[in-house]
């Protein structure tokens, strides 16, 4: 299929469904919202380490992490306050001044108690700063978690616990980050989970798919309703997973994906995010 650039396909998309709802709602998806995009080029860490305090640290953290949430026993206090905005935005007044729901956290942590699973866990990546890890692909359910520096310890800044794509972190220096970046927005396409999408999207990529439409929309530099609506046409339900190549310098990926029976690639561009060891989906084209 020839390249098509989603703004121009956005006027025909508008007219879809603008139902907001997820389709997974019964396990767990997750991803650490960061609103601000990056503004000039971040510094990459210049070293990256599978071995040493940080990576032996994170790697204890998230061992912990998901053997408690298995056992009933993790609190909101394992994870970033981001991450939790965004898997239980707020409800109540009360939830107003933090952002987000104390019980709607709850929830979540009760409902993973499903899907955690710490066996094989390994260290992809870690720095001073931050660490990416992930199970082992033969594994019938799988993890993939980013841990940030918080304090003298760790917290979960994003993590998918019920990986449904055979995808794998297999890349070397500091391209594992941006590995999982794409890895994340494989799963949250499968999941249809379009809020987690919007957040896997820069600023720049969310405004070629739904330009703003309305004088409200300017501020944010895209319409919600309208991507909403685009990402639901382009992701439908019952995606699955067909493959995915990603370069060595990690920028760029090839991501190829079934709906129904019609098989459909897209060319994603990664750009460093805000936070530590954020990258985002900063352009989506279909080939």
């Amino acid at each position: 299929m020839p390249s098509f650039k989603l703004s121009i396909a956005f006027a025909v998309l508008l007219f879809a469904s603008l139902g907001c709802g997820k389709k997974d709602s019964a396990a767990p998806t997750t991803k650490e919202s960061k609103p601000a995009d990056p503004t000039g080029t971040p510094t990459l860490p210049t070293t990256a380490t599978n071995t040493g305090d940080s990576g032996a640290e994170a790697l204890k953290a998230a061992t912990d992490f998901l053997k408690a949430v298995q056992e009933g026993k993790a609190t909101s206090a394992s994870l970033t306050p981001g991450f939790k905005r965004v898997i239980a935005p707020p409800e109540l007044e009360a939830d107003k001044a933090p952002g987000y729901s104390e019980s709607g956290v709850q929830a979540w942590l009760t409902a993973a108690k499903a899907v955690a699973n710490a066996d094989g866990l390994k260290v992809d990546l870690a720095t001073p700063d931050y660490a990416v890890l992930s199970t082992p692909v033969d594994k019938p359910v799988r993890a993939f978690v980013r841990m940030v520096k918080a304090g003298t310890g760790w917290a979960v800044d994003h993590a998918r616990l019920n990986a449904k794509s055979k995808a794998d972190i297999a890349f070397v220096g500091n391209t594992p980050a941006a590995a999982l970046a794409t890895i994340f927005f494989v799963e949250a396409a499968l999941a249809g989970n379009k809020a987690e999408l919007e957040t896997l999207l820069s600023k720049t990529a969310k405004g070629k798919i739904a330009p703003p439409l309305f004088e409200e929309d300017k501020a944010a530099g895209y319409s919600r309703i309208g991507l909403n609506s685009a990402l639901g046409a382009l992701f439908p339900e019952g995606t699955t997973f067909v493959g995915l190549t990603q370069e060595q310098a990690g920028m760029k990926a090839l991501v190829t994906l079934a709906s129904g029976d019609k098989n459909r690639s897209w060319e994603l561009k990664l750009a460093p995010g805000a936070g530590p060891g954020e990258f985002l989906i900063d352009d989506l084209q279909q080939k």
